[in-house]
C-alpha cells in the first residue's frame, strides 16, 4: 500500500488543476446562431432601413459583441 504522503504529493498537481478549471468562468463552446434578421439576408433595399433587427438563439453580451 502506498504511503499517504506520497499519494498526496502525487495528487496535488491534479487537484490544483481541477480547482483551477472549476474556478474559471465557463467558456462558450459555440457561438450564438442568428435565427432572424430584419431586413432579411438577400433583401434588396432602395434606401437605408430605419432599423435593423437581429434575433439570436441565446442572449448576447453587449459588452463583448458588435455588429
Amino acid at each position: 500500500m502506498s504511503h499517504p504522503i506520497r499519494w498526496r504529493r502525487r495528487a496535488q498537481p491534479f487537484l490544483i488543476a481541477l480547482v483551477t478549471l472549476l474556478a474559471m468562468p465557463s467558456v462558450a463552446l459555440a457561438d450564438a446562431e442568428l435565427v432572424q434578421a430584419v431586413p432579411q439576408d438577400g433583401d434588396v433595399l432602395t434606401e437605408s432601413p430605419p432599423a435593423v433587427t437581429l434575433r439570436f438563439d441565446e442572449e448576447i453580451d453587449p459588452d463583448r459583441s458588435s455588429v
